[in-house]
């Protein structure tokens, strides 16, 4: 599920008057079992938009990456699109592991942006 970017995610990267060309760096204190925001795109040139997840676990990594395990609820768990496992936090994009496009980094979100996501998922898990 994609959705627009929401006031705190421009705080955040108000800095930068390219943000959906600009990949969000570090993990800003990411936790497991919060929903986040995965950045994501279909094409290198094209801009990023945010797409919702649950993270599962997060490591961190010897160079100033970071892995995180995502949850896409939205999904069936038998679904190759249940679960992705992404790079993040060193400011590369990097191919999408499931499907087409690429990803950029990670936020997390506000029990109001939850509250927003939850207007877009399906009523049925897709399969």
């Amino acid at each position: 599920q994609l959705c627009p970017m929401s006031e705190k995610g421009m705080e955040a990267t108000a800095d930068s008057k390219a943000y959906p060309y600009r990949i969000l760096e570090g993990i800003c204190g990411l936790k497991a079992g919060e929903e986040v925001e995965l950045q994501w795109k279909v094409q290198k040139e094209s801009p990023f938009v945010w797409r919702h997840a649950h993270l599962e676990a997060l490591r961190k990594g010897p160079h100033g990456e970071h892995t995180a395990i995502l949850i896409f609820k939205e999904f069936d768990e038998e679904s190759h699109r249940y679960r992705m496992e992404v790079q993040f936090g060193d400011s590369k994009m990097r191919p999408c592991e499931i499907g087409r496009g690429f990803t950029g980094g990670l936020r997390s979100v506000s029990k109001d942006e939850a509250e927003r996501w939850s207007h877009f998922f399906p009523k049925e898990v897709a399969r």
